[in-house]
């Protein structure tokens, strides 16, 4: 059983949706890379980018809405931040 591997799975099928969970975005989370297998924290991570991080912050999301992140999801959008802040830690 794979948490990182079903979230890339379902973000196929609704990247609406699922949002993607690896070891880069956990890593930019402050998650131990032995946590990203565990469903509880899968879990949380979609809750908190539906409920906190996008209603918050989807109006500055919406402006990396332009070049190679055009006509892109939300939550691609949201992914995209958090790794681009990653490479900067």
């Amino acid at each position: 059983n794979s948490w990182v591997g079903y979230s890339k799975f379902l973000h196929m099928l609704r990247s609406d949706l699922f949002p993607i969970w690896d070891s880069h975005i956990a890593g930019a989370l402050g998650f131990k890379m032995y946590s990203t297998n565990r469903s509880g924290i899968y879990a949380n991570y979609f809750h908190w980018c539906h409920f906190h991080v996008l209603p918050s912050y989807g109006k500055e999301l919406a402006r990396l809405d332009r070049g190679i992140l055009e006509d892109t999801t939300e939550i691609r959008r949201l992914e995209f931040a958090i790794f681009i802040a990653y490479q900067h830690i």
